[in-house]
């Protein structure tokens, strides 16, 4: 009987530890959350793309950033190079989930980013390892979050987290963030492919 307590007090102390970690898992990505206090944004920023064959490719666009009545809305242009110029990404808040419109000048229409795979949110942005999915407007409580563990890197402590979206149209099977304390800036991020169904 006493061995039997013992191992149901064990169980419920853990069972309590990763209930209490969730939570602060929670508390700290609600943090990095918090960080955006504007209305409105605006970004100039560059991609550089190296292959295997160490060729470079720079890719240079604006994104301009809104938030409307708890709503976020997102807009991209490409600035460079001459040939996808004008190729514009629109992100829009929808009824049940974000809308993503992809504008192709040399077609003179857009069209809709929509569902998983290559040709959904999975496909690749302007030829890179950045997803569709990657670019939408992230909400907090679009992942639920698992605190893993502290790292310091460079005498800086990291909460190390991992999120799994609730959309079924994410490509990623999880992804992790390294959070920095205090500052509540993510500075690292890990994609996990989904595992195959069986």
């Amino acid at each position: 009987m006493i061995r039997f307590t013992t191992i149901l007090f064990l169980f419920c102390t853990i069972s309590t530890q990763n209930l209490f970690c969730d939570d602060d898992a929670y508390s700290i990505m609600q943090n990095h959350f918090n960080l955006k206090s504007t209305n409105s944004s605006i970004k100039s920023i560059s991609l550089m793309l190296i292959d295997s064959s160490g060729r470079k490719l720079n890719r240079s666009f604006t994104e301009k950033s809104r938030s409307k009545k708890n709503k976020e809305y997102n807009y991209i242009e490409v600035i460079a190079p001459a040939d996808i110029a004008g190729v514009r990404l629109l992100s829009t808040p929808s009824k049940d989930r974000e809308e993503q419109h992809l504008f192709l000048p040399a077609l003179g229409k857009s069209r809709l980013i929509a569902g998983s795979g290559s040709g959904g949110k999975g496909g690749r942005f302007l030829g890179s390892d950045i997803c569709y999915y990657d670019i939408e407007v992230k909400k907090i409580d679009d992942a639920k979050y698992t605190y893993i563990k502290q790292e310091i890197i460079d005498e800086r402590l990291f909460h190390v987290i991992d999120a799994v979206s609730i959309d079924s149209d994410c490509p990623y099977g999880k992804t992790r963030f390294w959070v920095s304390n205090n500052q509540w800036l993510i500075h690292r991020t890990e994609c996990f492919e989904k595992k195959p169904a069986n």
